[in-house]
């Protein structure tokens, strides 16, 4: 009975089937803030993906009877420098937006048995900010602050001899 219904009035409420909306209003008295790695989010019905054993494989998702949605975030600017950190990193320090994923348990056509199964499969999850250090072999030829900053020809002079005696 409720089959019948919606296929009746499908056109007069079709923009409330298959589709999926993302609020974007703010609460009262929140706080804003903005993140270091911009990042957008998408939902989606995927109809293939890589599972975790990284082979590909249909998900069932049909028009008229089995959705499974999946909302991802996304960078923006995958593998650019964080915003805001320029010159706030200490000597030798560099971010780095990058993606990161997440396992979604989805309904699944089996490859070679031709049946339905359950499998997890990978999607992008969220931008993050890494920083990177500077290695443990660099440190260890750190240039003294006064060696970085000569004063005059004798000291530049002097900067150059050490560290061809290095």
């Amino acid at each position: 009975e409720i089959r019948s219904a919606i296929t009746y009035s499908k056109d007069e409420f079709q923009e409330l089937f298959g589709t999926m909306t993302m609020s974007a209003r703010r609460i009262p008295g929140e706080i804003y803030e903005d993140p270091v790695c911009p990042q957008y989010s998408r939902f989606f019905f995927p109809k293939a993906a890589v599972n975790e054993n990284d082979q590909w494989a249909f998900v069932v998702n049909d028009v008229d009877d089995y959705v499974q949605a999946v909302m991802s975030e996304m960078c923006e600017q995958e593998d650019t420098p964080c915003r805001y950190l320029d010159g706030v990193l200490p000597f030798e320090h560099s971010s780095r937006c990058r993606q990161k994923y997440a396992y979604k348990r989805l309904l699944a056509l089996h490859p070679n048995q031709k049946k339905t199964y359950t499998d997890a499969f990978r999607f992008p999850s969220c931008c993050v900010c890494y920083v990177k250090k500077p290695s443990l072999s660099a440190r260890k030829h750190e240039i003294p602050v006064e060696d970085m900053y000569p004063i005059s020809p004798t000291d530049v002079r002097r900067q150059k001899e050490r560290t061809n005696m290095k």
